[in-house]
């Protein structure tokens, strides 16, 4: 039974790829990816790069601000190896697991590891959200049909009712009296709460998210400049984060097969072609890959080699998660 969600993913990532691939041109997806200039490669790579070595930066700002003490260089280890799990374990016990437990396994507290990992990832979510809110606002000139802007109207206003309740659910506590783990998930809303409207570390972690979500656009932008697709910054900056957006979903392997679909289905919107809406796509994914594999290179280096998994395992199975 343990393993039927991460069989279920599986499917879901192939049966989405399966649809894509027998509804475009493969011949033409391929022709892209050779019509890619390397220059746009090789500068989509480096800002990957400088990607990881931002967020690993607002992951340490959270662990220092729980007063959990850690060096910068010994977050952006730990990181690059929760980055690479994160594209090699279809299962729960991914990259956020790998990053909570090493925290832990430093001499800090399980709940307080825990949290480091949780409040990063949501905090990361909700300027996410609100990029892609602002994007939806803005999208109106580039979308004319009408049936598409009622739509995003709607989505629209759904964002801030969604985070309303991220920021602020712990307001409600009596309606949850019995909820397993309930006084630690409102334990946690509220330290992010404090954190994003606080100059300090507030401040940092908001400048960061967003300098790290628009990099994400920024490769986007460059592999569609570099195969020339015609997709504009503008433009990405409107379908990337909803894209993004919906990977975040656990109902996929790594987001393979859904971030296809949303890109495919939001740049032709824009006008781009399913073909090179999906060159770009899976080349975002193959250099995303490419940059998380030095974490596995850090993990092996580590010592700890396969053994890290079933301690996980164990400690999960202890903590009952």
């Amino acid at each position: 039974m343990k393993y039927l969600s991460s069989i279920g993913k599986a499917l879901i990532s192939l049966l989405a790829l399966f649809i894509i691939y027998n509804q475009v041109d493969f011949k033409l997806t391929m022709d892209s990816f050779r019509s890619l200039d390397p220059i746009y490669l090789v500068l989509s790579v480096v800002i990957l790069i400088m990607q990881a070595l931002i967020a690993s930066l607002r992951w340490n700002i959270v662990l220092n601000s729980l007063k959990i003490a850690i060096t910068y260089l010994s977050a952006l280890k730990i990181f690059s190896m929760g980055l690479f799990f994160n594209q090699i374990l279809p299962s729960s016990i991914g990259g956020d697991s790998v990053r909570g437990y090493l925290i832990y396994k430093k001499g800090n507290g399980v709940r307080e590891s825990i949290k480091s990992v949780l409040i990063d990832r949501v905090i990361g979510l909700i300027i996410l959200m609100l990029i892609a809110m602002i994007a939806l606002i803005a999208s109106g000139e580039l979308i004319p049909d009408s049936s598409s802007t009622s739509k995003i109207l709607l989505i629209t206003l759904i964002f801030p009712l969604v985070l309303s309740l991220v920021l602020f659910l712990d307001k409600f506590k009596r309606f949850f009296p019995n909820w397993k783990y309930i006084d630690e998930i409102f334990s946690i809303l509220n330290v992010i709460r404090r954190q994003i409207f606080s100059i300090k570390p507030g401040g940092y972690l908001i400048v960061i998210s967003i300098i790290a979500h628009s990099m994400t656009v920024l490769v986007i932008y460059l592999l569609s400049l570099g195969m020339g697709a015609g997709l504009s910054l503008d433009g990405a900056f409107i379908i990337v984060p909803i894209s993004t957006l919906v990977m975040v979903l656990p109902i996929s392997i790594s987001g393979w097969g859904i971030r296809e679909g949303t890109m495919i289905v939001g740049m032709g919107y824009l006008g781009i072609a399913a073909e090179s809406a999906l060159a770009i796509s899976l080349l975002y994914g193959i250099l995303v890959l490419l940059v998380a594999l030095p974490g596995g290179f850090i993990w092996m280096m580590s010592g700890r080699n396969r053994s890290i998994i079933s301690e996980i395992k164990s400690k999960n199975e202890e903590m009952n998660l």
